[in-house]
């Protein structure tokens, strides 16, 4: 009896080992014209991790891609290869958190609401001395905190994504004329004079700050403070800033639209946080954070299928409704709000 207690424990400890290593991420399948994944190439599928294939499966973790056949074989990376005589399949790990490197991401925090964009600018990147701002770590804002959004902008923190939380995520580091940045593959910045992902930023791409040098890539902590205006100004540790966006890839087209800014300056939501700014992050801390990372392939089905203007509406009413979830976290029934929410996106996700 020992002994099968032991394997029932190994057993979950497996099962739940397994879990933690695929948890946020997902599968991007590219099928290509050619034997080496190169050249001509098909519309990406988006797959469940992990991935199964009819001679093994890909996995998708902290550590890389796994690809595993019947032989045993894996390959350790964040893309592998499946070679065929005429074509071929690129498996590519796609996180479900873009945001940027916790350890490594600065931004400028003003310590006056008043202080002049210019001059904080200043403080945080130049040589400036008039003490009204501050190059700290993003890690370090909370709700309703004052940054800059661009060299000639002041955006207010709404509220700061895995702030109590350690999550760690696949990160490209870019490094350009002006200084670095490290963020998430899927992360939506300016490359080239539009907006996209960071994994298209290749060697020569042009930044809103500086020229792309070089390229590698690590695993970091995530961090991702959302502004009023969309964007933020972010830097490394040395050297000047880049203009990058609070919005993941799959949800960019909604929110950095002119009706997806407009609802994001004045939602409820919004207001909220800027009224009761404390209480927002730690109500994001307590109870957000974990919803929207077990509700994330729900809320990603629903913006891929449904048409911008459907969207808006969508979100417009997802708005009021954590919005109610606030009030009635401050009256203490926010798990039966937080309940009501998942009950909705999953009739959304069947109404489709």
């Amino acid at each position: 009896s020992r002994r099968i207690a032991f394997f029932v424990v190994m057993k979950i400890t497996c099962i739940l080992a397994s879990l933690a290593y695929t948890a946020g991420w997902r599968v991007r399948v590219t099928n290509y014209s050619s034997a080496d994944c190169s050249g001509q190439a098909g519309q990406p599928i988006i797959e469940d991790n992990p991935y199964t294939l009819p001679e093994g499966y890909v996995v998708c973790g902290s550590a890389g891609i796994r690809y595993q056949n019947f032989q045993g074989i894996i390959t350790p990376n964040w893309t592998a290869c499946m070679s065929f005589s005429t074509t071929s399949f690129q498996y590519e790990c796609i996180s479900s958190a873009p945001c940027f490197a916790r350890e490594s991401t600065y931004v400028c925090r003003l310590l006056a609401s008043d202080a002049s964009p210019s001059a904080a600018y200043g403080d945080c990147f130049g040589n400036g001395a008039h003490g009204i701002a501050e190059k700290v770590l993003m890690s370090s804002l909370q709700a309703g905190d004052n940054v800059l959004s661009a060299e000639n902008e002041v955006s207010r923190v709404i509220a700061n994504q895995h702030a109590e939380v350690s999550m760690y995520t696949r990160m490209i580091n870019i490094k350009h004329s002006a200084g670095s940045l490290d963020l998430t593959p899927d992360h939506v910045l300016q490359v080239d004079g539009k907006l996209a992902p960071a994994r298209d930023v290749v060697v020569g791409s042009i930044l809103d700050g500086g020229k792309v040098e070089s390229l590698s890539y690590s695993t970091d902590a995530i961090i991702n403070a959302l502004t009023t205006s969309g964007r933020i100004l972010v830097a490394g540790p040395e050297g000047f800033p880049v203009v990058a966006t609070h919005a993941p890839e799959w949800l960019a087209p909604v929110m950095l639209s002119s009706a997806g800014l407009f609802l994001t300056r004045y939602s409820l939501s919004t207001t909220l946080s800027h009224i009761f700014p404390e209480t927002v992050q730690t109500f994001y801390n307590q109870h957000l954070e974990a919803f929207f990372a077990g509700h994330h392939a729900s809320l990603d089905s629903i913006v891929q299928s449904m048409p911008l203007a459907a969207l808006i509406a969508v979100v417009a009413a997802f708005d009021v409704a954590l919005a109610s979830a606030f009030v009635a976290y401050k009256f203490g029934s926010a798990i039966l709000v937080i309940a009501a929410l998942a009950f909705a996106v999953r009739k959304t996700r069947k109404a489709q």
